[in-house]
């Protein structure tokens, strides 16, 4: 049976999975933030729209890190230095409330009533990530010049933390003897097949890798999509992965400001996407240290237990989609880009 508005009843679901507290959240007929500590999370279900026989909606996660003055620039070459959360829980991207320039780990996708039931599993999670993540750098704000953002409802500041911030990694990580096929080698045989037959990609032949070459016409080049088996710090098994998009940026002004610049085009941008990792800037597989070779990656890990939900194949498209929707933007934009 097909949700009429799959957005909204996303936002309850969210809401009830998060036990959320009444006192520390704000509600309103199509979202609602709260405080799960000294900092907010606004979930945010967007208009219904049709799209395609669909009804659906933009729908949104932002946690918000901390606040910081932009005249600092200190703070503007650590945030532009592609931010140390690049590899969980969503983008990476700079916001403004009132008065305040801050910083926030971000997620947006389109919900329609065709994948309202598998984005109500993922969903929960990555919220339950942002909010480990911005606890997990709380305690470095300050020597980088940053600051929580703090106050709560009616200017309340809460001190003590919903149970939520203490268990967030194990909501997360299978159990240790939950069977997991993420990033097994059949998944990756399976993703290989399917890219190269659906999508005309070049496949390398790398044992336990998913390694694809991803053709660019702006630049004449190819990118590399790259997947494989990992273990995160705090979220256990799961599958990394890494799109390397081919411009070589160290030749251009304030190049490293170009992930903030793109984390931030995924999530304004009307049609932005952006569900889990971030993007930052690496060599390329197999370039040598000394080689002054930096390319803009989106990099995304993605735990064990979302593939609950998922295949390996979506989360590499979604990966893909993400990378060359938010650098097309980015090229379109840019001065410094090739047209």
């Amino acid at each position: 049976m097909s949700s009429a508005d799959p957005g909204l009843e996303l936002l309850d679901h969210i809401y009830k999975q998060l036990q959320i507290d009444s006192e520390w959240a704000v509600r309103s007929e199509r979202s609602f933030s709260w405080w799960p500590w000294n900092f907010r999370q606004t979930v945010t279900a967007g208009p219904v729209v049709e799209d395609r026989g669909h009804h659906g909606c933009v729908f949104s996660i932002a946690t918000d890190m901390a606040a910081f003055d932009k005249s600092d620039q200190s703070v503007l070459d650590w945030v532009g230095k592609g931010a140390p959360f690049a590899t969980a829980a969503g983008a990476f991207v700079e916001s403004q409330d009132g008065e305040q320039n801050g910083i926030r780990l971000a997620a947006k996708v389109f919900v329609h009533d065709g994948t309202i039931g598998l984005l109500k599993g993922m969903l929960s999670i990555v919220a339950i990530m942002q909010i480990f993540e911005v606890i997990r750098d709380l305690s470095g704000l300050e020597e980088s010049g940053l600051r929580p953002w703090i106050t709560g409802p009616g200017g309340k500041v809460r001190l003590k933390p919903h149970d939520i911030c203490g268990a967030a990694p194990e909501a997360i990580q299978l159990p240790v003897d939950a069977p997991n096929s993420s990033g097994s080698e059949a998944e990756l045989e399976r993703a290989r097949a399917h890219f190269a037959s659906e999508r005309g990609m070049e496949i390398g032949k790398v044992p336990e890798t998913f390694m694809a070459s991803v053709e660019i016409p702006r630049f004449g080049a190819s990118g590399m999509l790259v997947a494989g088996q990992d273990i995160h710090g705090n979220y256990g098994p799961g599958v990394s992965i890494r799109f390397y998009y081919p411009l070589n940026v160290t030749q251009l002004q304030s190049f490293q400001t170009i992930p903030v610049l793109l984390n931030d085009i995924s999530f304004d941008a009307e049609d932005g996407l952006t569900l889990l990792g971030s993007w930052s800037l690496e060599r390329p597989p197999g370039a040598p240290e000394e080689a002054k070779v930096l390319l803009p990656t989106f990099v995304s890990f993605w735990p064990a237990r979302l593939f609950e939900f998922n295949s390996l194949i979506n989360a590499l498209g979604y990966a893909l989609g993400q990378g060359l929707s938010a650098f097309d933007k980015f090229a379109a934009l840019s001065q410094g880009a090739p047209e």
